[in-house]
């Protein structure tokens, strides 16, 4: 398993575990759909959270922070589409 892939796989455990039960309390869903060449965590929000005015607030101070705190290889989120 390369070290990329490892990173992957425990970002993904953190989100299920910490994030994803926040998310859903607002009656949205969060998926980790990938991590890039340049190790940004690629992100599938959906449900209310889509079209919420908060949700770019959200991803930079709530989700992203959390993430880099627990993964400093992880430079950052990207919220991407279906």
């Amino acid at each position: 398993m390369s070290e990329q892939s490892s990173l992957l796989n425990q970002a993904k455990e953190f989100v299920e575990e910490y994030i994803r039960p926040m998310i859903l309390g607002d009656g949205g869903d969060i998926e980790v759909a990938g991590l890039n060449e340049e190790n940004y965590l690629q992100l599938k929000i959906q449900g209310n959270c889509v079209h919420c005015a908060s949700l770019p607030m959200t991803l930079t101070l709530g989700i992203e922070t959390r993430i880099k705190e627990a993964f400093p290889d992880i430079k950052g989120v990207i919220q991407i589409q279906e």
